[in-house]
C-alpha cells in the first residue's frame, strides 16, 4: 500500500524485455489514481532517467471518436 497520500490503493508491477508495466490501483476512492501516476513517473525520473527511452501511457475504457468539424463562420458581404 503505497501511503505517501491519503489515497490508500496499490500499484501493481510487471517488467519483461526490457519493458516495464505498472497498473494503478485506487478502489477506496476511484479518481484519485492520477496521485499514483504523479508519484510512478517521479520514481522513474528520479531513479531511471537515464535508462528510459520512452513513457507510453494508455488509460482504460473506450477511445475517444473522430474531433467534430469545426463550425464555418459567416462571413459579412
Amino acid at each position: 500500500m503505497h501511503t505517501t497520500y491519503s489515497t490508500p490503493g496499490w500499484m501493481k508491477w510487471t517488467h519483461e524485455d526490457g519493458v516495464m508495466n505498472c497498473s494503478i490501483l485506487s478502489p477506496k476512492k476511484p479518481g484519485m489514481e492520477w496521485k499514483f501516476f504523479g508519484a510512478f513517473l517521479g520514481r522513474l525520473a528520479d531513479r531511471f532517467a537515464d535508462e528510459i527511452h520512452s513513457i507510453n501511457v494508455q488509460f482504460p475504457g473506450e477511445p475517444p471518436g473522430p474531433p467534430k468539424p469545426a463550425k464555418k463562420r459567416k462571413t459579412r458581404r
